[in-house]
């Protein structure tokens, strides 16, 4: 069995993000937004394109190695071996622990969603008198 999560290292991360792993198919089909995505520079054809593709606006950058990381930008660095993370994959950082872990990994069928019955109108945190004034609309 793979782990679902790993010590990385990682610079420049504000806050615990979850994002999307992108290769070059998936930042050209558009159904994503870069800024909730993370860049595989693994792949050799991504790095050679890296310079024009690194101006855009990634969330960050996912390596194997620091040193091909573009400056100044966020960066995640997986050691070889240490994780199975692909193209399509969906992680969250932890950067203040050098953490990430796997959330959904495509094209398996071990994945889990969760939902609930509550609709989007009336949040769980909602006060009694908003939830009684939406309740009278059919929520």
């Amino acid at each position: 069995m793979q782990p679902l999560e790993a010590k990385v290292q990682c610079e420049q991360w504000p806050a615990s993000p979850l994002l999307k792993v992108a290769g070059l198919a998936e930042f050209a089909a558009g159904t994503f937004p870069p800024e909730h995505m993370l860049l595989d520079l693994r792949d050799t054809q991504v790095r050679a394109a890296g310079p024009a593709l690194c101006h855009l606006p990634w969330a960050g950058f996912l390596t194997d190695v620091p040193e091909h990381a573009p400056p100044g930008r966020p960066w995640i660095a997986v050691p070889q071996g240490a994780f199975k993370v692909g193209i399509g994959d969906v992680v969250e950082l932890g950067p203040h622990a050098s953490k990430m872990a796997l959330r959904y990994r495509r094209g398996s069928n071990n994945n889990i969603l969760f939902t609930t019955e509550r609709c989007n109108r009336c949040p769980i945190w909602a006060s009694a008198r908003w939830l009684s004034a939406k309740r009278s609309i059919g929520c």
